[in-house]
C-alpha cells in the first residue's frame, strides 16, 4: 500500500502537466477560430467539425491520419520533445506554414497582420524562382535541424540532404484538427503543383503530442509559480 501512495502524487503531477499542454494548444487554436468569425476565413468554419481534444497520440495514429491526407509520398517529421514547447509557441495557430527561399530567408506571405491563412495558396501560386516578396527577420531555418526528426526513424532533419528547390515549405499540422488539415494542406499542395515558375519542397511536421515520449517527458514541465 505504501508503494501505491507514492504513485498517486506522480499520477496527479503527470495529469496536471499534460493538461497544461492541452490548454496551451487550445489557446493557440482559439485565436484562429476568432479570426474565422471576423474575416474572409468564414468558409473554414464548415470544416471545423472533427476537431478533437489535443491528447497524446501514437506515431502509428499520426501516420494513419497522414495517409488519409495523401501524405504517404512525403517524409513525415515530428518535433523533439525537449523542443516542443518552443516550436509550438513560435509557430502559433495550427495548421500553419513557414516558407523559406533557397537562400534560407523566411518569406512574408501576409499582406497585412489580419491576413487569413487562405491567402497562403495565392502567395505560393505567384512565386517565381527569384521572388521579390518581403523577407521576415526569421532566422529559424537552421534551427530546424535541432528541432525536427523523422517520425519513423527518429533521424534528425538534415538540411543538406534536402533536395534542391526554390522554396522550402514547412507545414505544421496536427491530427486533432480533423478536416481542417485537409482544407488547408490540399490548397497549399495544389498551389505548388499549379506553379510552373518555381520548385517547392514540403516538410510536413506534426504538432501532436506523442505517446512515445513516455511518462518521463512530463517531468520536464514545470508547475507554474503562484503569484
Amino acid at each position: 500500500m505504501k508503494g501505491n501512495n507514492r504513485v498517486v502524487p506522480y499520477v496527479i503531477r503527470y495529469t496536471f502537466k499534460q493538461s497544461l499542454l492541452q490548454v496551451h494548444l487550445l489557446k493557440l487554436f482559439i485565436p484562429f477560430l476568432l479570426t474565422c468569425l471576423v474575416s474572409s476565413c468564414k468558409p473554414v468554419l464548415y470544416t471545423v467539425y472533427g476537431i478533437k481534444k489535443p491528447d497524446p497520440v501514437s506515431t502509428a495514429y499520426i501516420v494513419k491520419k497522414a495517409n488519409k491526407l495523401n501524405l504517404a509520398a512525403y517524409t513525415l517529421y515530428g518535433i523533439r520533445p525537449e523542443k516542443y514547447p518552443l516550436v509550438i509557441t513560435r509557430v502559433g495557430t495550427l495548421p500553419n506554414v513557414v516558407i523559406y527561399d533557397k537562400y534560407h530567408h523566411a518569406m512574408n506571405w501576409k499582406k497585412n497582420e489580419d491576413a487569413c491563412k487562405a491567402g497562403v495558396a495565392d502567395f505560393i501560386a505567384q512565386l517565381k524562382g527569384d521572388s521579390n516578396a518581403n523577407f521576415t527577420p526569421d532566422t529559424t531555418f537552421r534551427e530546424a535541424e535541432k528541432e525536427l526528426v523523422e517520425l519513423h526513424s527518429g533521424k534528425p532533419l538534415s538540411l543538406q540532404e534536402l533536395p534542391e528547390a526554390d522554396y522550402y515549405v514547412f507545414v505544421y499540422w496536427a491530427t486533432f484538427l480533423g478536416r481542417l488539415n485537409r482544407e488547408y494542406l490540399t490548397d497549399w499542395l495544389a498551389a505548388t503543383q499549379q506553379n510552373s515558375q518555381a520548385s517547392f519542397h514540403f516538410i510536413f511536421v506534426t504538432g501532436d503530442m506523442r505517446k512515445e515520449w513516455g511518462d518521463e517527458y512530463w517531468k520536464t514541465w514545470e508547475r507554474p509559480e503562484k503569484n
